[in-house]
Order: structure tokens, then sequence, then C-alpha cells
């Protein structure tokens, strides 16, 4: 199975690992260009963001999403503890990488191979504590593990911590010929 990595440069404040992907978490005050590929999404979410607080889902223009706008998921926060949220919008290429839309499921409702443990501590961290995720592996469910996913997680909200949204946007990673 190959590897993917998570590729941002910024220092993470905390890092770990499920069975075969790796998990970050960041100071939201780092420079958006450490933040490789996703540095333009880091830096429009920093200069939404009024001075310690988050910014508004709404304040996002989704039609300026460009090419990541089929790679974008944003989910609700429903629950903290346990981390529990509906997912309002899972995009076109994420239907088509998952090979299911979750849109209107709940994460806890999604089968565990798509939604782990590991992904809802970090879901929970970013909600609660408005720090920045990033996430890296291969999709090994459905004998795909040949293509990667990398995703840049972000927090929103209305009035502050806790977030109540979470946008999770991804990258296509091929890691390999089968």
């Amino acid at each position: 199975m190959a590897e993917v990595s998570i590729q941002i440069q910024a220092r993470p404040v905390s890092f770990f690992t499920g069975e075969c992907w790796e998990f970050a978490l960041y100071d939201p005050a780092e420079p958006a260009e450490a933040f490789g590929r996703f540095a333009p999404l880091m830096a429009r979410w920093q200069a939404l963001r009024p001075r310690n607080g988050l910014p508004r889902r709404t304040d996002f223009d989704m039609e300026n999403l460009g090419e990541w706008i089929g790679w974008l998921g944003v989910t609700q926060v429903l629950e903290l503890d346990p981390f529990d949220g509906l997912v309002r919008l899972w995009g076109t290429k994420l239907r088509d990488a998952f090979g299911e839309d979750f849109t209107g499921s709940t994460l806890r409702e999604i089968d565990p191979k798509h939604i782990t443990e590991e992904d809802l501590r970090l879901f929970r961290a970013v909600a609660c504590d408005g720090l920045i995720g990033a996430m890296a592996g291969p999709m090994n469910w459905n004998d795909r593990d040949f293509i990667g996913l990398r995703s840049l997680v972000l927090p929103c909200g209305e009035s502050g911590l806790p977030a109540d949204q979470v946008l999770e946007i991804f990258e296509r990673v091929d890691v390999g010929a089968r």
C-alpha cells in the first residue's frame, strides 16, 4: 500500500496516525504559504477570520472555489462529545472518489471504513479549539489504495468557538499504478 503524506510545512500542535492515515492539527495563525497547495484556501480563511474568531461559512463565496468546488465537504456540528456532525454538502468529486454521497448523513452513520475515530478526533479539535486540521492517506477501501487523498479542515462559526460548521477540502493524489 502506497503512503500519502500531508505535505504541509507548518509545525503541527498535534500529530497522530490511524491505520494508514496521518492526521495533524495546526495553529490558525500559521502563515498560509506553509499549507502548500492549500495555501490559497488558507489565505482566504485567514482573511475572512475576525480577530480571535472564526469566519462564517456564509462568508465564503463557494463559486470562487474553482477547481476545489467538487472536492468540498461541509459538515454542520451537531454534538461535541462524542463528536458528531451532519454532512450538509458532499461534493461531486468526493462522491465519485468515495463511491457514495454522504450528503444528509451524520458522521456516525457513515461506514467506519470512511469515517474513523481518528477522523472524529480531528473534527472535534477543529470545532472545539479552532485549530486547522489536515489528513492524508490512501483510499484503502473498495480496492482503491492506488489513489490517495489529502484534506484541509477549516472551522467556521457564526459566534466564535465552538465552530458550528467544518469545511473539508480534499485533493486527489495518484500514488502509483496497481
